[in-house]
């Protein structure tokens, strides 16, 4: 994963999930800080992390699979790849289907 692509996954889950802004931040540093963030809202609010994941639009499948796992701490890492790799998705979606400014459109 490229700078700019991990700098805008971080944008998205400052928006999305609200984990907490770093000026720069590696790919590690992104993952511990939605480990963290999963793991608090699970804590203390359930309902608002089930709120998010489904905005997210993670597969309930998935999602049972992961609370499924082994133990309460893997199945927080699961849910954390699960929002990382829907995430980078959505980038490499968007980067797929960027369209070009339309010439005399300029608000």
């Amino acid at each position: 994963m490229n700078n700019h692509d991990l700098k805008t996954v971080q944008d998205q889950l400052i928006e999305d999930i609200e984990i907490q802004k770093h000026e720069t931040i590696s790919s590690e540093e992104l993952f511990k800080a939605i480990v963290y963030r999963v793991e608090y809202l699970l804590e203390k609010d359930p309902s608002l992390l089930f709120s998010y994941l489904y905005r997210l639009d993670i597969e309930e499948s998935q999602l049972k699979l992961a609370l499924r796992g082994d133990g309460i701490k893997n199945g927080i890492v699961l849910i954390s790849e699960l929002i990382m790799e829907r995430q980078l998705k959505r980038v490499e979606t968007k980067k797929k289907y960027q369209q070009k400014p339309i010439d005399g459109w300029n608000w």
